[in-house]
């Protein structure tokens, strides 16, 4: 079909009226693609049909020929993919001579395929208002067409050293001379050889009829394809028997079947369908989380065609169910793609001819940002072959995926000290585990202080922030946060860890008023309280006496135990028992760590003899101990890493060596 538009318009500047008129043509193509590369003859006779005389007709010079054949063929003109690189068309015309020059042959004329008008002129020159296709009253009665003048003319008219097919469009009725010499037989079969491609139309059915002649057309032509293009009429062997009207179905064209054929010939057929392209994803599906980036990738991947001129175009779109159940995603055409994506996501095109591998692999790649405003979208993952100029008839197929993906979930945040450092000049660190599901997160380490306000309001100051790499199912996320810089009084605080979305304006915050209320991605640790800075300086120790000195005899037991804080840092602890006659020194050092529970637990540490100068429990001397056990223990307390020491001296029997002896204990500072 062929439309064409006239757009008028008009403006009054200065009392000075102005027109402009725009024309727009649009031509659609009776082909299912473009790609044609051929050169077409039509033949064209006003003796076609010359036995029906129309009754009614307004002009009786115009019948079939000028009210019906005509129309079809400027309909081909304008519906094939035209031009000196797809298809080119040339008519052959029967000449119309006054009195014939010889009264057996018909003599038929043409132009070369190397001059080619314009769409419009080529279409003019069916009809127009200098050029009237005119049947006349007697050209019943005049020379029939002839087989073996056309087949000539097809020789003569043929491009020499072209590799561009070539198609007869031959249309008959039952009046044709189709007697052929030897020389046109061989005629035939020399174009036959050079690939030219018969699409015969009839004007009468293929019954018995006609028999004898359809089955000549047959065997002289090996059409590529004949067709009847007035289904509705039954033919007619003698002239004036026939005598429809104007508005008579019998005259009707049936178009379709000839388009088919006219555009097979030329290697127009319906694209192949293509082999589906899929999804590559970035990570599993399985794995997706809400908040999370993926990338998904549109693939092909296939044998490479080595002598193709076409591209593949691959994308990604997001389009709904209710668009993709309209149309056949495995065949569509550019107008169903553009009118179910609603959002493109990625478009590559890659040229089939620069690969070099016996694989053709290529895809389009789209960054998701999987939230909740997308979740269960579809995305369409489409494939078309064709020129970087999308085509009406390019073939496209496609495949869907939905956006599924879980919503995450905070099960459980816990915060426990990991360096409680002993100077309120130096940071003190965290560790924030996270059990759950998400992305995007971030933890932040609050600190509470107390306010003197009357109403109790708490205010919590964000001390420390780090992103969470949480981005699979259960896991359980540790990460460490630092508190830079510890103030000097620090009684009757909190200390929380808070995992929430990350965002900018998370990033500019450094006071919350309160907490926020949590949710299936916001939750916030037990708070740690009562936390205090322990000096550098060590502190005294503590001796604990169990039997008292008044009821100290000879032969008695006495047990003493020595406690000390030894600070963040473990420094070591020592215990001395001088006497007129002995002397004994007990050191005991070792690390300790803490308990995962977070329950202080003692633990058994070394307890040494060395000397009284020694300072880190490795000048060993040996007393005998027989009648002096010792045991140490250490513990570290978990809110603020300080390490107790204790060391248990005993005198198992109170003997004349002990009398006057002295106990005390030391810190030691190293």
């Amino acid at each position: 079909m062929n439309y064409f538009y006239i757009c008028k318009g008009s403006n009054i500047v200065r009392a000075k009226e102005s027109f402009i008129q725009k024309s727009v043509h649009v031509s659609i193509l009776i082909c299912n693609s473009d790609s044609a590369v051929a050169d077409y003859v039509i033949f064209m006779s006003q003796r076609l049909m010359a036995a029906c005389s129309i009754r009614n007709s307004p002009d009786s010079q115009i019948q079939f020929y000028g009210y019906f054949f005509n129309a079809l063929v400027r309909q081909v003109v304008l519906g094939l993919p035209y031009g000196a690189e797809s298809a080119r068309v040339q008519y052959l015309r029967r000449y119309k001579e006054v009195k014939p020059s010889n009264g057996t042959s018909v003599k038929y004329i043409w132009s070369p395929f190397s001059t080619i008008p314009d769409r419009q002129s080529l279409a003019s020159k069916v009809y127009s208002k200098l050029i009237k296709p005119i049947t006349d009253f007697d050209a019943c009665n005049d020379i029939p067409d002839n087989l073996e003048n056309i087949i000539r003319s097809l020789v003569e008219m043929r491009p020499k050293d072209s590799a561009r097919r070539y198609v007869a469009w031959l249309t008959f009725d039952s009046s044709l001379n189709t007697t052929l010499s030897s020389e046109a037989i061989k005629d035939i079969h020399e174009l036959r050889l050079a690939g030219t491609k018969f699409v015969v139309a009839l004007t009468h059915p293929l019954n018995e009829k006609f028999d004898e002649f359809n089955q000549q057309i047959m065997e002289l032509l090996n059409p590529k394809q004949i067709v009847n293009i007035l289904p509705n009429f039954q033919g007619t062997t003698n002239c004036w028997s026939c005598r429809p009207s104007l508005n008579d179905p019998t005259l009707r064209i049936q178009r379709l079947p000839l388009f088919d054929a006219l555009c097979k010939a030329a290697g127009c057929a319906i694209p192949r369908a293509l082999p589906k392209p899929f999804f590559v994803f970035s990570s599993a599906p399985a794995r997706w989380i809400e908040g999370q980036f993926v990338f998904i990738s549109c693939v092909v991947d296939e044998e490479l065609i080595s002598n193709s001129t076409m591209s593949s175009e691959l994308g990604l779109c997001r389009t709904t169910h209710m668009a993709i159940s309209r149309v056949n995603i495995s065949r569509m055409d550019v107008q169903e793609l553009r009118r179910i994506c609603l959002k493109r996501l990625s478009r590559i095109y890659s040229d089939q001819v620069l690969g070099r591998e016996n694989k053709f692999h290529s895809g389009a790649t789209a960054r998701i940002h999987l939230m909740s405003e997308i979740r269960n979208s579809l995305i369409l993952c489409y494939r078309r072959d064709g020129q970087n100029v999308p085509k009406i008839f390019d073939p496209i197929n496609g495949v869907t995926y939905q956006l599924a993906f879980a919503e995450g979930n905070i099960v459980q945040v816990r915060l426990r000290p990991v360096m409680w450092l002993s100077t309120e000049l130096k940071a003190a660190s965290f560790e924030c585990s996270v059990q759950g599901t998400g992305t995007n997160l971030v933890a932040e380490l609050l600190v509470q202080r107390n306010t003197n306000g009357e109403d109790g309001h708490k205010r919590y100051e964000i001390i420390g922030r780090k992103s969470l790499t949480i981005s699979v199912f259960d896991r359980v996320d540790p990460v460490n946060l630092t508190w830079l810089e510890v103030p000097e009084h620090f009684d009757k605080n909190e200390v929380i860890c808070l995992v929430r979305p990350d965002s900018k304006s998370v990033r500019k915050e450094r006071y919350l008023d309160s907490l926020p209320i949590p949710n299936r991605r916001t939750r916030t640790s037990t708070p740690i309280k009562n936390l205090t800075v322990m000096p550098q300086c060590p502190a005294p120790p503590l001796i604990k006496v169990k039997t008292h000195s008044s009821k100290l005899r000879l032969g008695s037991r006495f047990e003493a135990s020595c406690v000390a804080a030894t600070t963040a840092d473990g420094l070591p602890l020592k215990l001395y028992y001088l006497t007129p006659k002995l002397s004994i020194i007990i050191c005991t050092k070792m690390p300790v760590k803490s308990d995962d529970s977070g329950i202080p637990v003692a633990v058994p540490a070394p307890c040494e003899s060395t000397t009284s100068h020694d300072k880190d429990c490795t000048s060993h001397q040996y007393v005998d101990r027989t009648y002096y056990p010792t045991r140490c223990e250490a513990v570290q307390r978990t809110e603020h890493k300080t390490l107790i020491r204790t060391i248990r001296f005993a005198i198992t029997k109170l003997r004349p060596e002990d009398m006057d002896g002295r106990l005390f204990c030391q810190t030691i500072n190293v």
